[in-house]
């Protein structure tokens, strides 16, 4: 790959990851902001930081009465809620807003001289950090409840709505984008898919196939082309099939049932493909029909999704299908560089992974940080104690990275064709 390529690559990836990241971000923030939870920053890439770009107004609760904190006033870090404190303001617009603020300690202060701050949100901040492969929204407490406007503090059905939020984010762009890619329409070729070889020994040759037979049905699904056949084939491996083959001017019906675990390089069947190209139909949709066509697309995409878990978890998965961040960079710069509408239907199918990964229940992801909620809940609100969460989470989150580390490894190893 030359440094044109290489260039074209790392920025369609980061485009790709960065809306990924933001949709899904959005979820957790949307929720968090509506369940009443301070949201301190929400951050692209993880830190170290790069820049902060931007900084909302907050606002603080004295004596009953909310008063903006601007966007440049710097708030003391040491004032916080139920803290007493000496503060001035200016009326801008109709609104008090703070001018100054100083905390006073609670034992020499006097019997009129400080007010108590009642509530506090010191207002989001917005950062890009310099690791580009993730984002974040930090809100107050996340395993420490003993802040009333803290995470950990809400209710557990809250909690759950706010950590599965970023993964129903991510769904429901997959859904969008489907959706807008049916009625957009797209190009669907037409072919003949013809047996190109038979693996002797194999379900293929047990069923009488032979080089140049056309297939034609699989079961119930027309066989149009060579992924409708490839389909229809790996969703039913370890399953009797009915298939329909067309062999010069006859037509015949044959069984067999496709391997779960077939030698290297023969596949489920036994067969190598070849096609005949007949036409392209242009198919679309219109609306009122895309919308479901696009749910149907998400919802095939997360079985499939699972059917790689189980595939890996049996060792028949094809080799490779494991990638890191390399890989999916690879694989975004040439879907990108195919076309806008290939571009966006790889941002589906990557974030519908990226969905489901997170709710894997794994500590420090958000399926892990979900799986102690329902704990909490079946214990019937006793929850385990913050510090002993956060150290799972924390240990969690050193074996995402340590095996983050070791697939990157293997991408750089499979770029160079080694191993």
């Amino acid at each position: 790959m030359d440094i044109a390529n290489l260039a074209i690559t790392i920025f369609y990836f980061l485009i790709v990851l960065g809306v990924l990241v933001l949709v899904h971000e959005i979820g957790h923030y949307i929720f968090a902001k509506r369940f009443g939870v301070r949201v301190e920053e929400f951050g692209i890439g993880y830190p170290p930081r790069a820049l902060q770009f931007w900084k909302e107004n907050g606002w603080i609760q004295i004596q009953s009465k909310r008063i903006v904190i601007p966007r440049s006033f710097k708030f003391p870090s040491d004032i916080h809620t139920g803290a007493w404190v000496t503060y001035k303001t200016q009326v801008v617009n109709g609104c008090d807003v703070l001018t100054s603020i100083t905390p006073v300690d609670a034992d020499s202060r006097g019997p009129a001289a400080a007010s108590q701050v009642q509530d506090l949100d010191s207002g989001t901040i917005y950062t890009l950090n310099w690791l580009p492969l993730g984002g974040f929204v930090r809100m107050t407490g996340e395993e420490n409840p003993s802040d009333p406007r803290s995470f950990a503090a809400q209710r557990p059905l809250w909690r759950a709505i706010i950590l599965v939020a970023g993964a129903g984010m991510n769904l429901l762009l997959a859904v969008v984008l489907f959706s807008t890619l049916a009625v957009i329409g797209q190009p669907r070729p037409i072919e003949k898919v013809i047996v190109a070889e038979v693996a002797p020994n194999s379900p293929a040759a047990a069923a009488g196939l032979l080089a140049n037979d056309i297939i034609v049905q699989v079961d119930d699904v027309k066989i149009e082309n060579r992924e409708d056949l490839l389909r229809a084939t790996f969703d039913r491996t370890g399953q009797p099939l009915t298939l329909v083959v067309q062999r010069g001017a006859n037509t015949f019906m044959t069984s067999l049932t496709p391997r779960v675990n077939p030698p290297k390089g023969e596949g489920p069947m036994g067969i190598k493909l070849d096609a005949q190209a007949i036409r392209d139909d242009y198919v679309s949709a219109p609306i009122g029909q895309a919308i479901p066509l696009g749910a149907a697309r998400t919802w095939e995409t997360v079985t499939q999704i699972f059917t790689g878990f189980r595939r890996l978890a049996q060792g028949t998965a094809p080799q490779g299908s494991v990638g890191g961040p390399i890989e999916i960079g690879r694989v975004a710069g040439i879907a990108c560089q195919l076309g806008p509408l290939r571009c966006m239907e790889f941002t589906a199918l990557l974030s519908v992974n990226l969905a489901i990964l997170n709710l894997l229940p794994f500590p420090a992801l958000d399926g892990g940080r979900l799986l102690f909620v329902v704990i909490e809940g079946l214990r019937r609100g006793k929850r385990i104690a913050p510090e002993k969460e956060g150290l799972v989470h924390f240990i969690g989150m050193a074996i995402l990275l340590l095996l983050m580390v070791l697939i990157t490894f293997n991408d750089v190893l499979h770029l160079f064709g080694i191993g």
